[in-house]
């Protein structure tokens, strides 16, 4: 039988160990050929607002804990590869180009 000191602790311990297994997430394998353009990335970087932001050699995409989204970048610089990306303030983000 435990001393009375320690039953407090192993009643934390029994507690705390229920709760963290029930925080754990499965992984989410995504395929590059369908939700992303291109295997080859630069820079992944998640922005203040929770959106992660995806460089790479055909663009950029940006996802949104939903879905995908492909940034045409076509009429603003003139290559599609993004080598990095830094955020200036919550709503402006830069990014770096070759």
């Amino acid at each position: 039988m435990p001393c009375p000191k320690y039953t407090g602790l192993l009643l934390f311990i029994s507690l705390f160990s229920i709760s963290t297994l029930s925080q754990q997430t499965s992984p989410v394998l995504y395929n590059y050929s369908v939700e992303l353009p291109s295997s080859e990335t630069y820079d992944i970087y998640q922005c203040a607002n929770g959106k992660i932001w995806i460089a790479s050699d055909r663009g950029l995409t940006v996802y949104d804990s939903k879905s995908f989204v492909q940034i045409e970048t076509q009429d603003a610089i003139k290559t599609n590869a993004i080598f990095g990306i830094k955020e200036e303030r919550q709503d402006k983000v830069w990014i770096i180009t070759k």
